[in-house]
């Protein structure tokens, strides 16, 4: 049977509902030790958006696999804390894990298509982990199945649930690994890209999806992205990453307004100008770092056009930035205090 989350251990119905702390992940590669993951801190709140995002290869998904527990050791080694509910998630027993995944977190990953098996009904899929979880009847767990299929908005759900992946489009497979996801009631929901390979306006159904979700059922959804206009539809709240590091953190609509870290607005720059001032999109020169060999200093200081000596040698941590934000740039105070005033 499904045990009860709230009689967990450490359980602490006060406490934050996801708390990460000082979380690092390094892999073991024949170059040596690999830091994917650099000291990310955050926290999601009840029915909070937060978004994760950054280029490819910042680290995103790897923190995401790390919350969830699911980052295999060796080659990986996760230290840091990951809380749900008061509830230490990496050093808790591996029942109190199994239990947390599904009930409390629940993780959407990128490729829905390779997330579902083409051998077997959606409708099994969909009500395997419950029926597994609270010992329900295959009966039970297939009306379970109609049930979120109704839920997830695909069409006909009880014609449907005997159908394999391949009868689905990818946009009606993004829904039914969204099913899955929601069987045993998370009170967190991950989402790993969800939108990846989706045609414009398939993505936008599945956000709006998300979205009436996370209201519906009161859930935190910590989204992971590297589109920016997903971020600001979507997102509450904004972490931006870079080389396995968050380099800021605030509201949405603050960030998009006045960022308070290069890598930032150099990201807000690539953007497409709608009010038709400019016809050129920002560029950021050069690429991510390797994260073998990372730079001295700031790891963004070879695509800054802000980088001084001091960047070069000093490695900066997060600091405040007023109004619940923060940045990891040395010359925060001076760059954008200066730019505020050529406005």
């Amino acid at each position: 049977m499904s045990q009860d989350i709230t009689t967990l251990p450490g359980y602490d119905a006060a406490a934050p509902l996801l708390e990460v702390s000082n979380l690092c992940v390094t892999f073991g590669t024949h170059e040596g030790e690999v830091p994917a993951v650099r000291h990310v801190s955050f926290t999601l709140r009840p029915g909070e958006t937060l978004c994760v995002l950054g280029e490819s290869g910042s680290g995103k998904s790897v923190t995401q696999m790390a919350v969830m527990g699911l980052i295999p050791t060796p080659p990986g080694r996760v230290t840091g804390k990951v809380r749900f509910r008061g509830i230490e998630m990496t050093t808790s027993s591996k029942a109190t894990q199994h239990a947390l995944r599904g009930s409390g977190l629940a993780m959407i990953f990128q490729d829905s298509i390779a997330a579902l098996n083409p051998a077997l009904t959606v409708g099994y899929q969909i009500a395997e982990v419950f029926c597994a979880r609270t010992g329900a009847s295959r009966a039970a767990g297939r009306r379970r199945a109609i049930e979120l299929m109704e839920q997830v908005a695909i069409p006909a759900a009880s014609e449907r649930v005997d159908d394999y992946p391949f009868q689905f489009s990818g946009g009606m497979c993004q829904r039914i690994v969204i099913a899955m996801a929601l069987a045993l009631d998370p009170k967190v929901l991950i989402a790993d890209e969800p939108t990846t390979a989706l045609d414009v306006t398939v993505q936008r159904q599945v956000m709006a999806l998300l979205k009436r979700l996370g209201e519906e059922l009161d859930l935190a959804l910590l989204l992971i992205t590297h589109d920016l206009g997903v971020a600001a539809e979507q997102a509450d709240r904004i972490v931006v990453m870079y080389a396995g590091q968050v380099v800021e953190e605030g509201p949405t609509d603050q960030i998009f307004a006045d960022p308070r870290h290069p890598y930032t607005e150099a990201l807000l720059a690539s953007m497409p100008d709608l009010a038709g001032v400019s016809n050129r999109l920002g560029v950021i020169d050069g690429a991510p770092p390797v994260l073998s060999r990372l730079p001295e200093g700031c790891a963004f200081h070879p695509r800054c056009r802000f980088a001084k000596a001091q960047c070069k040698a000093e490695r900066p941590g997060l600091r405040d930035a007023g109004h619940d934000r923060s940045s990891a740039c040395l010359r925060m105070d001076e760059i954008f205090r200066s730019e505020a005033v050529n406005v």
